[in-house]
């Protein structure tokens, strides 16, 4: 099944509009990545709740590793990419390029 995006005229065609693209989603994940974190530092935030309570179904006694933190920044930075770049190819086709054909090319 073949999906077409909303936007057809903002698919990334030359390497400008690619390059900005690119640098958009790659400033948004790292703000968030970077929120999570900090948020993450401070328990009484909405998130580090969140997270807290996510992990006690796991884990009923998670304890505030610096560890565990860098984990949970991980998985957050994971899940946030991939449905950015979901999003981002349903709404503008983002991401079509990196899909690798089932040759291997030769390296030199």
């Amino acid at each position: 099944m073949r999906i077409k995006p909303f936007f057809k005229g903002e698919r990334a065609t030359k390497i400008l509009k690619a390059f900005l693209i690119n640098a958009f989603v790659a400033a948004l994940l790292s703000t968030i990545i970077v929120e999570v974190r900090r948020d993450l530092d401070n328990e009484k935030t909405a998130v580090s709740q969140f997270i807290d309570s996510l992990v006690q179904t796991f884990d009923p006694n998670p304890f505030r590793t610096d560890f565990r933190k860098m984990v949970y920044t991980f998985f957050t930075g994971f899940i946030v990419s991939v449905l950015l770049y979901n999003f981002l190819y349903l709404l503008i086709g983002f991401g079509g390029g990196m899909v690798a054909t089932k040759k291997i090319p030769q390296y030199f």
